[in-house]
This record gives C-alpha cells, sequence and structure tokens, in this order.
C-alpha cells in the first residue's frame, strides 16, 4: 500500500470518526449544545481537523442524514429484489422501515427527531427512500391487494404511522410506559394497517380521489404505474448491500 492510499483511508476514517462522535453528541446532548470543538474534543483530535472535511455543524447534521437514508436505502433495494410478490413488498418492506430504525436508535434519533435544518430543496437520500415505500404502495395497488386511491396519500399515512411506533419506542422510557412485547407490537400494527387497506379494496374510489394529493402544494397525483417505474428506476441505479449487523 502507497502512502497516498494510507492517507486517503486515514481521511475517510477520521470523517467516520467525527460523523460517529457527532452522532451521539448530538443524541446525548441535542444538537444546539454540541459545538464544533466539543466534536473535537470528543475524538481526541484539534477543531482544525474537523473544519478540513466539514465546513460547520450543519454539514456534519445533513451528512449523518444521508448516511442513515443510503443505509435503509440499500436495504430496502435488497428487499425490492429478493420480493415480487406486491403485497409482500409493502407489508416487509414497512417492517423492515420499523426494525431498521429500531436496530439504528442514534441514526434514527438524529436524521427522523431532531429538529430538521436541512434547507435543500433538490431531492435527497430521504426522498430517495421513500421512494421504495411509494412504489411497493403503488404495486400493491395496481396487483389489487389493497384499496386503488393516491399513492402519495397512502405512502404518508403508512410512514406517520411506522415512525411514530419507532420513535415511541426509541423515545419513552420503560418506566414510563409499559408496552407489549416489541415483535408482538409491531406485527399487530402493521398488521392492522394492511387489515385497512384489504378491508377498503372493495370501495368505491370518492370521485375527488384523482383530484387530491399527500403534498397538497400544487403537486399532481402520482398514479401507481408511476410511481412504481420512478421508484424501480431509482433502485435499479443502487447495487443491493449485505445488510449490517444490529447493533
Amino acid at each position: 500500500m502507497g502512502s497516498s492510499e494510507r492517507r486517503a483511508r486515514a481521511k475517510v476514517a477520521l470523517r467516520q470518526q467525527i460523523l460517529d462522535a457527532a452522532r451521539d453528541l448530538f443524541v446525548r446532548d441535542g444538537y444546539d449544545a454540541v459545538s464544533m470543538r466539543r466534536i473535537a474534543a470528543r475524538i481526541e483530535y484539534s477543531p482544525t481537523a474537523i473544519y478540513l472535511h466539514f465546513p460547520d455543524k450543519q454539514s456534519i447534521l445533513t451528512a449523518l442524514c444521508d448516511e442513515t437514508f443510503e443505509k435503509l436505502s440499500m436495504r430496502l433495494a435488497t428487499h425490492f429484489a429478493r420480493n415480487t410478490d406486491p403485497l409482500s413488498r409493502l407489508r416487509d418492506g414497512l417492517r423492515l422501515y420499523v426494525d431498521f430504525g429500531l436496530a439504528h436508535p442514534h441514526h434514527y434519533t438524529v436524521s427522523f427527531l431532531l429538529k430538521s435544518r436541512d434547507e435543500r430543496t433538490d431531492p435527497t437520500a430521504g426522498h430517495r427512500a421513500f421512494a421504495f415505500l411509494q412504489a411497493a404502495v403503488a404495486g400493491a395497488m395496481a396487483g389489487g391487494a389493497i384499496r386503488t386511491g393516491d399513492v402519495e396519500t397512502t405512502s404518508q399515512a403508512l410512514w406517520a404511522a411506522c415512525h411514530g411506533l419507532v420513535a415511541l419506542l426509541i423515545m419513552v422510557p420503560e418506566h414510563r410506559f409499559t408496552f407489549v412485547p416489541a415483535d408482538r407490537l409491531i406485527s399487530h400494527t402493521i398488521d392492522t394497517l394492511i387489515a385497512g387497506l384489504q378491508a377498503s379494496a372493495a370501495w368505491p374510489v370518492p370521485s375527488n380521489a384523482a383530484a387530491r394529493t399527500g403534498a397538497g402544494r400544487g403537486s399532481k397525483p402520482k398514479s401507481a404505474g408511476a410511481a412504481t417505474a420512478a421508484a424501480n428506476g431509482r433502485a435499479s441505479k443502487r447495487t443491493p448491500s449485505t445488510a449490517r449487523k444490529r447493533r
């Protein structure tokens, strides 16, 4: 190994050290209480070393969020590649999301539970991860497994439910509330969500369903076929990776 390669590896390793230290501090003390100097002290480097990798604290938080969403996207890409049944893709994809959040509570907390300061308007890694859920919903609708309706609204409703479950299990300590065993609660929640969509599969679609959007900000409703094509296009560009070990 040449000296240039060693320096490149050391640079990558230091960048990851910075991210790992910042993540732990953000979760423990809150974003506003953490400074670049404190992150540097945590890894026993000078603040100057951190500024060589990140211009400010916000850029570290953004990198942490992107790291989480990239990991989640890779898990979902692998799931999509291995499952072709529309209902299985949806049901098991929701379970994968919940399990991922609980296996990486610090990643999830930083990415979803801290106040967002990401002002980017272009599609981010988070949007790419959400596209897998949109594709799963669209596929289940197209296959007749659940009610045909607005893909965006249904996708956001499912995400909201699963996110709430993950957030509760991460944030609420055992002494404050006694949950039933996590596996039972997760399975029951997802089963209830899917059963509700299946029970309504025979319901007539409201006449104004086509005019409604999940975003409600002027965007056009996304059809099942369009959502599937969009997410599959994104997924095809990503190489499925082996799921990392649970922490």
